[in-house]
């Protein structure tokens, strides 16, 4: 649809408890960034954090912007009774 604007999301998810990545994957959306927070929050929990990037404005300075988030909560693992730290971050291109 003419106007729409799309923007690739790349999803990382970490085992914070044990300190290792174990899924990531991009994929492209029509969502505004507000939409794709409300989903993430109610999807991978609590915003604990913005991820920024420094964006040169041309003349020798950089200015900073947010380009993401990173959402916390407990997890059961699959195989057994034990829960674990799942932190998403979340990248918006």
């Amino acid at each position: 649809m003419e106007g729409e604007t799309t923007r690739k999301v790349t999803v990382e998810m970490v085992n914070a408890t044990k300190g290792y990545r174990y899924e990531g994957f991009t994929e492209e959306t029509d969502k505004t960034p507000g939409e794709i927070f409300k989903y993430a929050r109610s999807e991978y929990g609590k915003c604990i954090s913005r991820m920024y990037v420094d964006v040169p404005m041309g003349d020798g300075t950089y200015d900073t912007k947010t380009c993401g988030w990173v959402f916390q909560k407990k997890v059961q693992y699959s195989d057994c009774n034990k829960f674990y730290t799942q932190e998403t971050w979340i990248t918006v291109h």
